[in-house]
């Protein structure tokens, strides 16, 4: 027996194992294999597109807030105007009120001293 060349029955069984195995990976082994590998390339591919679509409805969602911050901030300001108007209205009011209880007051005051 020799180590560096086999013996020619030797190699007859070695090819006709190795063939037989080839035959039954390639029967039974190789196409799981493949059907896994195609299932996880599908479940990645609708990932990403998930991610994408996600991503995407965070954009739109990201401008709608600012449009309502901004929308918010006009109406804010607004109030802030209307409120200083309304403030302004009822200390004039007030003070025309005070002013006229003034003049009654004194107008009293001068007919009793008169």
């Amino acid at each position: 027996m020799n180590l560096v060349t086999p013996d020619s029955g030797l190699l007859f069984w070695m090819v006709l194992i190795f063939l037989v195995v080839l035959g039954i990976l390639w029967k039974f082994g190789f196409p799981m294999i493949t059907g896994m590998v195609e299932k996880r390339t599908a479940h990645i591919d609708e990932s990403l597109r998930l991610a994408r679509e996600a991503e995407e409805r965070m954009k739109g969602l990201a401008q709608e807030q600012k449009e309502l911050i901004e929308k918010t901030r006009v109406q804010q300001s607004q109030m802030l105007k209307e409120a200083t108007a309304t403030k302004d209205a009822i200390v004039a009011k007030a003070q025309d009120e005070a002013r006229q209880q003034a003049e009654i007051i004194i107008e009293k005051e001068r007919k009793r001293h008169a």
